[in-house]
């Protein structure tokens, strides 16, 4: 509903994800957290709203158009952020459910307990499961997602408090076909992923067997059993504010992010092979010779640690609000791409490519891409709101100096063509100066504007590039804003 904000989902559930875009910027250059810490994807800021927190458990959704708010943390935001908030646990016990069902065998199963005061009646909590499924609404496949959230609040004594919140989120997604518009043309309003597998050929020694021909017209990698998206992932929050002085406070908000999943399709490898070892492969179909192209099942694999921690200094007075803060984090995201088997009927013998696995020369997995990326960043920022004129006019100036350090490992692979192993580090620094002010003309009119830099470093995958792509500088934006009658349909 506001203005500038354009958001698209690929089913009326939400459960295949969507696409969101700000202002005209895409929603990998807009920063998202969920209760202050960030869930963008740490290599390429990538965005998946269906991991996010169950509907009914949310607060508030807020968003910040163009300017990236001083505090947020956030290293690929040129656009802007948004932030969710999460429900606060009840005061009273209370047992919640709620059933849903639709067309597309779409159900959802939701339930929630809060537990009331307890504790000497200091804290409370909640905790919340919901099941949810759907079917395609064009091709084969189907959505079917497992989601817990769960919060603590303890209100140690007047004016300090902590909250714990969890998040946990196990979905298996099957993929929609992404098609140009003249292969849309060709087909109907449901073209997408072959329906029937075509069948495996029988392995023969000593004789060549190409899975890669088409049978009828129907390849056997487009099966839609192999096009898949299994991923899990979890977040853990911890938020302390504590009351240091009638003027000072110290808010402290650890967070760790866990994830870890595939997208995978189908497609086809070549036994054999010359060069180096970590290019040859073995025999896949067991036939004891090395003359095949087979189908196969290729899962883009990524594991991610992401601990981190914002800290707080705040002082006020009746003129002026003041914030000093540090945001630190170490992202470990670590990206492959095995190859594993595929059965009789078309199917992956493990969704999650666990099993079953290619293997190179040197008996190794045959991998696709092996890279480790560690992101380290350190930013600190000040911002003061000042009151002035009568609390009539309100002035914000803030700093915010993300020193952020990328560090590649390429392990040797033979998908990328990188068959050596070697690190390579880039170090991205900018000082981000903002300044907005806002005029209320009468209690109910204002007017504002506002000058924010922003800046977005290169993605991890730039590391692994060639020598020039490597230093590629960080993507900058100015952004301006202003100004706007609040009760008007008056814009600038």
């Amino acid at each position: 509903m506001l203005p500038g904000v354009n958001a698209t989902s690929q089913d009326a559930t939400g459960l295949f994800g969507g696409t969101l875009s700000v202002r005209g910027f895409n929603s990998d250059q807009i920063g998202f957290t969920i209760d202050g810490a960030p869930v963008n994807d740490s290599g390429n800021y990538a965005v998946y709203p269906q991991e996010y927190v169950d509907s009914e458990n949310l607060e508030q959704v807020f968003v910040t158009q163009g300017s990236t708010d001083t505090d947020a943390p956030h290293i690929g935001a040129t656009g802007g952020n948004i932030g969710i908030v999460s429900s606060n646990p009840k005061d009273y016990f209370r047992i919640k459910g709620e059933q849903t069902f639709g067309q597309l065998n779409m159900y959802k199963t939701f339930a929630r307990l809060d537990t009331g005061k307890m504790l000497n009646n200091t804290t409370t909590a909640y905790f919340s499961v919901s099941k949810a499924a759907a079917d395609k609404w064009r091709g084969d496949g189907k959505a079917d997602r497992l989601h817990i959230d769960a919060k603590m609040v303890t209100k140690l004594s007047p004016g300090n408090q902590i909250s714990l919140g969890i998040l946990y989120n196990d979905a298996t997604n099957n993929f929609f076909k992404r098609v140009t518009k003249s292969q849309y043309d060709k087909g109907d309003y449901y073209y997408d992923y072959a329906t029937t597998f075509p069948g495996r050929l029988t392995p023969v020694k000593g004789t060549a067997q190409d899975e890669s021909k088409s049978v009828n017209g129907v390849s056997r990698a487009d099966y839609y059993a192999l096009q898949v998206n299994p991923f899990r992932n979890a977040l853990v929050t911890l938020n302390g504010s504590f009351e240091l002085a009638n003027n000072f406070r110290l808010d402290i908000s650890p967070y760790y992010w866990y994830g870890y999943g595939n997208g995978s399709f189908g497609g086809y490898l070549k036994e054999g092979g010359t060069g180096v070892p970590v290019t040859q492969v073995r025999d896949l179909n067991g036939d004891g010779d090395t003359l095949d192209n087979v189908l196969m099942y290729r899962s883009s694999v990524t594991r991610t640690h992401r601990p981190g921690i914002t800290t707080k200094l705040n002082w006020q007075n009746d003129m002026h609000k003041v914030v000093l803060g540090l945001w630190y984090e170490r992202a470990d995201h670590k990206q492959t791409q095995p190859v594993t088997g595929v059965d009789a009927s078309g199917n992956p013998i493990s969704i999650w490519g666990e099993s079953a696995y290619a293997l190179d020369g040197n008996g190794a997995i045959y991998q696709g891409r092996n890279y480790q990326t560690i992101t380290t960043v350190v930013q600190p920022f000040i911002m003061d709101t000042m009151t002035l004129a009568d609390d009539r006019l309100k002035v914000t100036v803030g700093l915010r100096m993300p020193h952020t350090t990328r560090t590649g490992t390429n392990y040797p692979s033979a998908g990328t063509g990188l068959n050596n192993y070697f690190e390579v580090s880039r170090s991205y620094n900018e000082v981000l100066p903002s300044v907005g002010a806002t005029y209320y003309l009468t209690p109910e009119q204002s007017v504002f504007g506002n000058v924010t830099k922003n800046f977005r470093a290169p993605a991890n995958y730039t590391l692994f590039e060639p020598s020039r792509a490597q230093d590629i500088l960080p993507e900058t934006a100015t952004n301006y804003s202003g100004p706007r009658f609040s009760d008007s349909e008056l814009r600038w």
